[in-house]
This record gives C-alpha cells, structure tokens and sequence, in this order.
C-alpha cells in the first residue's frame, strides 16, 4: 500500500475516533449537568425537610417524641430480626448435635 493511502486512511481513523470521542464527552457532559441538578434538587428537598422537622418539633413536641420512640421500637424489632437471622446462618444446632463444639451465638 503506497504511504500516502496509509496516510489518508491513518488521518480517516483518526477522525473517526475523534468524532467518536467528542460525542462520548458530550454524551457525559449531558449526564453530568443532570446528575448535579438531580443532587442540587436533592440538597434543597433536604434543606426545607430539615427546617420542617424543626417546625414541627418546636410546634408539637409531643408527636417529635411519639415519632422518636416509634423509631426506637423499630430499630430494636429490626435488631431483634437481624440477631435471629444471624443465628440461624452459622448453623448452631448442627455444631452443637453433629461436631460437638459450641456455636459462635449461643
């Protein structure tokens, strides 16, 4: 193949993965501007989910502590759920009856 054609198609490949380049780059950009605006939208719910907490907890107390302890019960049922789970993975029963050796929870 005479140099020149090497050239031609060298500068041909070159252009193409430029073009190729350029539209991933812009395809990113477009991502990126709205990622930031989806975290900038994100931001602001947070912020007036925030000052309406404060609001609420400053108007009725008594629904900040109900909502609180409800949140306390939760978390110690989940706890309570996890813990069981957690028991029944390392296979306790079946060391204790078949190797003879104490299990990791009991």
């Amino acid at each position: 193949m005479p140099h020149f054609l090497c050239a031609d198609l060298s500068a041909d490949v070159l252009a193409s993965e430029r073009a190729a380049l350029l539209s991933e780059r812009a395809t990113l950009s477009a991502r990126l501007a709205e990622a930031e605006a989806a975290a900038a939208a994100s931001r602001e719910e947070a912020a007036a989910l925030r000052r309406l907490q404060l609001e609420l907890q400053s108007r009725h107390p008594e629904v900040t502590r109900a909502v609180e302890a409800a949140v306390r019960h939760e978390q110690a049922l989940q706890d309570e759920r996890n813990r069981k789970v957690r028991r029944g993975m390392c296979l306790g029963s079946f060391h204790k009856q078949y190797v003879g050796i104490a299990c990791c929870c009991s």
